[in-house]
């Protein structure tokens, strides 16, 4: 009879210095992090060189219109606290559709129709902080957040529907739904009861109990500062953000380690382990 003999298990490796452990995760790193630099750099270059065409400033030479040009992008958006308050302001939406993008991405799906999901959970936001102003603000604001998050998640869900129903394909579907959304949204905006007397297309300001706090306002009610609520205007949802970028890191590095998301709600598990090899004499020979 045939005999199969074993050999004993190896011991397992030790684990690798503290300095090697390091530099693989700098290395990591670096590697995250090199497509967006590379991609802002070239977004610079492609700018420059639309601004070298057009040349708005004819007084002066055309490497100083890039100069000026840049140096106002730089200044407006982070030559002040006020500047930077209000470039996080339009940040936070712009996070949370990035988050969906790149979700729709791992998935191999094209999420071109992040721009009508904001335009949809804004809208439907909007309209239930006015309809409801009665309400208090431990119950209008989180029902606000949930109703902008299913309303943002049913557009989405139709373009995955007709994805796995007909095959359609989500980058038509998402443009589509983008322009019904946009054009919808500015009927309602310009409807009564949302728009503001004298005909002016845009909708009323919500009630102080339909708002996040403000930090201004969370820290001159806390550490007793004197900070200016209204030019300082970026509330507390960037936390949420913050919370939500590390809710997908551990999605996309943690949990999704042996499993890659793919379309039509399924999962592509991990290639599996590749069997042990065994020598001659461990298969065992007949005698």
């Amino acid at each position: 009879m045939a005999e199969l003999h074993t050999q004993p298990e190896e011991k397992s490796e030790q684990r690798p210095p503290a300095t090697i452990r390091l530099r693989t995760g700098l290395q990591a790193i670096g590697a995250s992090l090199a497509r967006p630099i590379v991609a802002i750099i070239f977004s610079f270059i492609a700018g420059a060189i639309v601004i070298l065409i057009t040349r708005p400033d004819k007084t002066v030479d055309p490497f100083t219109n890039v100069v000026n040009a840049y140096a106002t992008l730089f200044t407006g958006s982070y030559g002040s606290i006020y500047s930077f308050s209000n470039t996080l302001v339009i940040v936070i939406p712009l996070t949370l559709a990035g988050i969906s993008v790149a979700i729709a991405f791992r998935a191999g799906l094209f999420n071109i129709g992040a721009a009508g999901q904001i335009a949809a959970g804004g809208t439907v936001a909007d309209m239930i902080g006015l309809t409801h102003q009665s309400w208090p603000s431990w119950l209008l604001v989180p029902t606000m957040i949930l109703a902008g998050l299913a309303a943002g998640a049913i557009l989405g869900g139709i373009v995955g529907f007709l994805k796995a129903w007909r095959g359609a394909h989500e980058v038509v579907t998402t443009i589509m739904l983008n322009w019904i959304v946009f054009l919808s949204s500015d009927y309602i905006i310009n409807s009564h009861p949302f728009v503001i007397p004298f005909g002016t297309p845009e909708t009323q300001v919500l009630p102080a109990n339909a708002q996040l706090p403000s930090l201004a306002a969370v820290s001159n009610q806390l550490f007793h500062t004197h900070i200016n609520t209204f030019l300082y205007t970026v509330d507390v949802s960037i936390f949420l953000v913050v919370l939500a970028v590390i809710i997908y890191w551990f999605i996309i590095s943690r949990a999704l380690r042996r499993r890659r998301p793919r379309s039509r709600g399924r999962w592509e598990p991990a290639p599996p382990p590749e069997p042990a090899k065994l020598g001659a004499a461990d298969q065992g020979e007949p005698r």
